[in-house]
C-alpha cells in the first residue's frame, strides 16, 4: 500500500464512523436542542445520520440516544 495522505488525516478519517437512526415518524427539521451533534437528516424526513470519531471530543452515542429521548424522537 502506498499512502499518499498524512498519517494523522488518514487515521482520522478512517476512525470516523456513522450511525444511521431510522425514524418512526419523519422530522421535517432538526430540534435546535440536538444542534451540538451536527445530524444529517435525510430528504424525506426519516432518517436521522450522526458521524463521530471516538478519539473526537463530540459528544458521544449514549448522550445522542438520551437526548434523543428527552426531545420525544422515536427511532426503529
Amino acid at each position: 500500500i502506498v499512502l499518499v495522505e498524512d498519517k494523522v488525516q488518514l487515521m482520522r478519517t478512517l476512525g470516523r464512523k456513522r450511525l444511521l437512526l431510522e425514524l418512526r415518524s419523519p422530522l421535517a427539521t432538526i430540534p435546535e436542542t440536538l444542534s451540538r451533534y451536527a445530524l444529517e437528516l435525510s430528504p424525506d424526513g426519516d432518517r436521522l445520520t450522526y458521524t463521530y470519531d471516538n478519539q473526537s471530543e463530540r459528544p458521544g452515542v449514549a448522550s445522542l440516544l438520551r437526548d434523543l429521548e428527552t426531545a420525544g424522537i422515536q427511532f426503529r
